[in-house]
């Protein structure tokens, strides 16, 4: 256990960092919906849900792209500086050339993307992706170099600042959505002059072999990244342009923009286990390179599947039992989602799922990764993609957001059983299925008895607070007896 203790260890680190960072930005939820309306709301949503898979596209798979080829440079006479420098070479073209897309074509992209209300937001993203992705790969870097505690402090110096920045432009000095991206364009700065500290590359990439393996290793993973962020954040996009404005959603006619930011809202709940998911990947993934190689690694990383995939499920469990009681909570006079967006709450507890069943995709999917089969990547994620956009465009026209909700789920599920069943053939690891199964169908009941008993006074609290307690501490004693035992033999 002293593996999995040590990667528990880096993984709270990260955590720390990025779930007490993001419960900081999350402060700017209640905020946020107090102050803008459903469809200013839903701007800002469709705006990062563009930059998100803009990120992707510009890191190129480089971070692990410099995990992967790290492992080989005493076996090919490379160093660690040649490969991080190569690799920074092709983030600083990517995100230098986009910058400067964003910018000197921001009116006609202003005008296709409709944000003709926020006319300065093409200028102020095209800047935050430039700084965002040239401090990818030195904070890379200090993730292999097991540097948690200095990546927490950045990234946890990053997501304050924000805040801060937030509060000041528009709630102290009343400016408009355009200083949500201001912010965030300040606060990218400092990250990366901190994340260069001692990361700075030593000279350009000229060796035409290696940035040719290092682009076309990166590119697989890019596509299969791109295809994967579609799940996450095509539905945003599509909800807005799909949705017919004025048509009756629920008997209240709404607009896309507004269907969009009542749907964000509500996704924020979602966001806890995704935060938990990428703290893991953070740590996991350069272990698993790390480890990939010994003789007990299957066995290893089915002891961390079956834990991590507990620890998700009692999330789910836990936030989807207590949602509304979570957004009742007052911050500073504030509620945590403003009453105007709590009808999307209901599409919470597929959200929640959908992000369960991605953090078992994040960690079966090591396999191809390990064994350079990264063109398996595309056809999972492509298949993901399609559905998601198969599923938006088909439902959102009738069901809106719910469509959307389930678009999501379907496609994770469905990418997960393609890699797990493929990956048992090329890297096979004994995963214990049936009683990850078994304690997933038990959360899933548990939060159908305390949606029963509903919210709002004492007695459902105290009744649901029993359910999720009495479910957790069955889980725990189960488990302590059982002991699990992983061989590849089971």
């Amino acid at each position: 256990m002293s593996v999995i203790k040590k990667l528990a260890g880096q993984t709270a680190i990260y955590g720390v960092s990025s779930i007490l960072g993001r419960m900081l930005n999350l402060l700017l939820t209640p905020f946020y919906t107090k102050i803008f309306s459903e469809e200013a709301y839903g701007q800002i949503s469709d705006v990062y849900s563009w930059t998100s898979m803009l990120n992707v596209l510009i890191t190129f798979g480089m971070e692990t792209a410099f995990f992967r080829y790290i492992q080989e440079e005493n076996n090919r006479g490379l160093n660690r500086e040649t490969i991080y420098n190569h690799g920074f070479t092709i983030v600083a073209v990517l995100s230098l050339l986009t910058g400067a897309i964003a910018i000197g074509f921001a009116q006609p992209l202003t005008h296709l993307l409709g944000y003709e209300d926020i006319p300065m937001a093409l200028w102020l993203v095209g800047g935050i992706l430039m700084l965002d992705n040239l401090a990818a790969l030195p904070m890379a870097r200090l993730r292999y170099e097991e540097k948690a505690g200095r990546f927490a402090f950045i990234n946890m110096t990053n997501i304050i600042l924000t805040l801060g920045l937030n509060i000041y432009f528009i709630r102290i000095q009343g400016k408009g959505i355009e200083y949500v991206f201001v912010s965030n364009l300040i606060a990218s700065g400092v990250r990366l002059i901190m994340s260069l500290y001692e990361t700075l590359p030593t000279g350009l990439g000229t060796d035409k072999k290696l940035l040719k393996e290092l682009g076309v290793y990166g590119g697989f993973i890019m596509i299969a990244g791109l295809a994967g962020m579609q799940n996450e954040n095509l539905d945003k996009i599509l909800l807005k342009r799909i949705w017919h404005d004025g048509a009756l959603f629920m008997g209240v006619p709404r607009s896309g923009k507004e269907l969009l930011g009542i749907y964000a809202a509500g996704y924020k709940l979602g966001i806890f286990i995704s935060l938990v998911t990428q703290a893991f990947r953070y740590a996991a993934e350069p272990f698993f390179f790390k480890k990939g190689q010994d003789k007990d690694a299957p066995e290893q990383f089915a002891k961390i599947f079956h834990y991590f995939t507990l620890a998700t499920l009692i999330g789910f469990l836990v936030i989807s039992a207590f949602m509304y009681e979570i957004v009742s909570v007052k911050i500073l006079g504030y509620t945590f989602i403003d009453k105007k967006f709590w009808e999307g709450l209901e599409i919470v507890p597929i959200i929640l799922m959908a992000y369960v069943i991605s953090a078992t995709y994040t960690q079966i999917s090591v396999w191809f990764k390990l064994t350079n089969k990264t063109h398996f990547a595309i056809y999972y994620t492509g298949v993901g993609a399609l559905m998601t956009l198969m599923i938006n465009v088909l439902t959102i026209p009738r069901w809106g957001y719910y469509g959307s909700a389930w678009a999501t789920l379907i496609a994770y599920l469905t990418m997960t059983i393609m890699v797990y069943w493929s990956g048992q053939k090329y890297f096979p690891v004994p995963y214990n299925i049936k009683t990850t199964l078994t304690y997933a169908l038990i959360c899933i009941i548990g939060y159908f008895i305390c949606a029963y008993i509903g919210h709002g006074t004492g007695l459902a609290f105290m009744l649901k607070t029993f359910v999720v307690t009495g479910i957790i501490a069955g889980f725990y004693l189960w488990e302590k007896r059982r002991k699990p035992v992983f061989t590849s033999n089971q």
